[in-house]
């Protein structure tokens, strides 16, 4: 896994820079969170645009193309900080899976088939 790839996504969506964060991910790129999930680059150019969400990764879990991102987030239309969980799948060094998890680290881990032992250091 590219750990500056996830970290360069992160910069990019937090900015709210749809081209940058674009420019990482492939075209049929999939989507997904709590509301369900789409694909496609034009999908995840408006996701970019509108989310207003601000992430920051307090831990970090990983092995071959996919990760785990354990993340502070928080959204322009409110005050609140939540914890969230962020599978991310790469191919052919681009992102091609960024999937939020609001119900924990444990099952984004075992979404993606990766355990607590797979942490990385940040």
């Amino acid at each position: 896994m590219n750990l500056d790839l996830v970290r360069a996504f992160e910069q990019a969506v937090t900015a709210g820079d749809v081209e940058a964060a674009a420019g990482l991910v492939t075209d049929d790129i999939e989507v997904g969170g709590p509301r369900g999930s789409a694909s496609g680059l034009n999908v995840f150019r408006r996701w970019v645009a509108s989310s207003g969400i601000s992430l920051e990764t307090v831990q970090l879990f990983g092995r071959g193309d996919t990760a785990v991102a354990v993340q502070k987030a928080s959204w322009a239309a409110s005050a609140d900080v939540h914890t969230v969980a962020t599978e991310f799948g790469v191919r052919a060094g681009r992102i091609c899976r960024v999937i939020r998890y609001d119900d924990g680290v444990d099952v984004a881990l075992a979404a993606a088939g990766l355990g607590r032992t797979d942490e990385l250091p940040l």
